[in-house]
């Protein structure tokens, strides 16, 4: 979990159960999130740090690639809207949105801020955002 307390991941998952049906896809790097809310990563990830370390160099594209699709299979997922929501903490921000202004973009022209959850030990507070209907 990180630096995410257990109460905290409870509160982000009450709330996306109830903006979600049961297994829906979660983008998030917080696997806490969706553990707790019974819902999924997108594509089955089971570690979507891999993003982030492809980026740094310490894993090889070919090896990502056998198990998370390419960025732009994600941004696609995100304008499509098989992912309706997004659970954005400190990891998550450093995997999906921080090296990448497309992503950012996408974020902020497809989503809207739904709710923040304070987590203690992190300056920023968790944030939900939902997808623009």
């Amino acid at each position: 979990t990180g630096s995410i307390p257990h109460q905290t991941a409870r509160e982000v998952a009450t709330i996306l159960r109830a903006h979600s049906a049961l297994g829906e896809e979660i983008l998030t790097a917080q696997g806490l999130f969706t553990f707790y809310a019974d819902r999924f990563l997108p594509f089955g990830a089971s570690h979507p740090g891999w993003y982030l370390e492809e980026r740094v160099g310490t894993v090889p594209t070919e090896l990502r690639r056998l198990f998370l699709p390419d960025k732009e299979v994600l941004r696609r997922a995100m304008r499509e809207k098989p992912i309706r929501l997004v659970a954005i903490d400190r990891r998550t921000r450093e995997v999906y949105f921080n090296y990448d202004p497309e992503m950012q973009a996408l974020l902020k022209s497809e989503y809207h801020l739904l709710e923040t959850v304070p987590s203690p030990y992190e300056e920023d507070p968790v944030e939900i955002w939902i997808k623009n209907d």
